[in-house]
């Protein structure tokens, strides 16, 4: 499972330092996304623009967790 995980780890992060999108069907996408920098009160002065990764759910994976959350939809 380690070298799986590893593996998945690096090919997001190598596929989104392209600019890419890595998309997991079923599951969701992962893509780069830059922050806007910003002025830090104490510190340094200022914070350049910086990329982070963002991940977007599939809407089966959305729907799954909306349904598991809903009280109302007991099946016992």
């Amino acid at each position: 499972v380690k070298t799986v995980y590893e593996a998945l780890v690096e090919e997001i992060t190598d596929t989104t330092k392209r600019d890419d999108i890595l998309v997991l069907t079923g599951f969701g996408s992962f893509s780069r996304h830059m922050h806007k920098g910003h002025k830090v009160q104490f510190g340094r002065g200022d914070v350049g623009d910086y990329p982070v990764l963002k991940f977007s759910a599939a809407r089966g994976v959305n729907r799954r967790l909306r349904d598991d959350a809903d009280p109302e939809s007991d099946d016992e």
